[in-house]
C-alpha cells in the first residue's frame, strides 16, 4: 500500500471516529438534559413531601415534623381533625424527624410569610416522645427551656392555659428538645415583634389524644 492510499484510510478512520464522538457527545447532552429534569422534580416532589402548609383561620403557627408521617400519633391525630369545625392555627406539617437545614430553611420562608400578613404569633413546635415512667403520660406537657422567645408574661399566660386543660405543665431541663428548627425560630423572632415561639414535647400518649390535640391547638390561638 502506497503512502497515498494508506494517508487516504487514515483519514477515513479519523472521520469514522469524529461521528462516533459526535454521536456519542449528543446522546450525553440529552442525557444530562433528561437527569436535569427529573432532578428538577425529584427537588419539588421532595418539598412537597416534607414541608406541607394547612391555612388556619386565626392567628397563631405550629410545626410539627412528623404530622405528615402515616402512623405517627401526631399525623393520625391531625387527620382525625380535618373538617370538624375546630378553631386551628396555621399548621406546617413535616416528614422529617431530624430537621434537617433543608427543611428548616424552606419552613422558614414560609413563617416570613405568614408573618407579613398577621401583627402577633404564638409559634410552636410540636413533637411527642417517650416520657419516663414517673411522668404522667396522659397530662404531660414538656416546654423547652434551652431555646424560646417571649416576654415571661407571655409565656406564663399560655402555660395557665395549658393548666385549664387540665395538663401537666413542666419545663425541660434539656433532656428533650432544643434542635434546629427551634433555634432557627427564635432567631427570627428576633427579628419581628410581638412573636412567641416555644417548643412542646407531647407524651406518645397524649399525642395521640385527639380531643385534647384539639383542645391545645385552638389554645395556641387564643394568645
Amino acid at each position: 500500500m502506497t503512502s497515498a492510499s494508506e494517508g487516504a484510510v487514515l483519514l477515513q478512520e479519523l472521520e469514522r471516529a469524529e461521528q462516533i464522538l459526535g454521536s456519542l457527545l449528543q446522546r450525553l447532552s440529552n442525557l444530562h438534559t433528561s437527569l436535569e429534569s427529573i432532578e428538577s422534580n425529584l427537588r419539588v416532589d421532595d418539598f412537597s413531601t416534607t414541608v406541607l402548609i394547612v391555612q388556619g383561620s386565626t392567628t397563631g403557627i405550629v410545626c410539627a415534623l412528623t404530622a405528615d408521617i402515616k402512623g405517627d400519633p401526631i399525623h393520625d391525630a391531625f387527620e382525625s381533625l380535618r373538617g370538624r369545625g375546630f378553631r386551628l392555627p396555621v399548621i406546617i406539617k413535616g416528614s422529617d424527624r431530624s430537621e434537617s437545614q433543608a427543611t428548616c430553611d424552606s419552613i422558614m420562608r414560609i413563617i416570613r410569610a405568614q408573618l407579613k400578613l398577621k401583627t402577633s404569633q404564638l409559634i410552636i413546635n410540636l413533637r411527642w416522645s417517650p416520657l419516663p415512667t414517673v411522668i404522667d403520660s396522659n397530662r404531660a406537657v414538656i416546654l423547652g427551656t434551652r431555646y424560646k422567645h417571649g416576654s415571661p408574661r407571655e409565656i406564663s399566660t399560655f402555660k395557665e392555659k395549658l393548666r385549664e386543660l387540665n395538663l401537666q405543665v413542666l419545663d425541660d431541663d434539656g433532656e428533650f428538645g432544643g434542635g434546629l428548627l427551634t433555634y432557627k425560630l427564635t432567631e427570627l423572632a428576633r427579628e419581628a415583634e410581638n412573636v412567641v415561639v416555644l417548643e412542646m414535647t407531647l407524651s406518645s400518649t397524649l399525642a395521640g389524644n385527639v380531643p385534647k390535640i384539639a383542645e391545645i391547638l385552638e389554645t395556641i390561638t387564643t394568645l
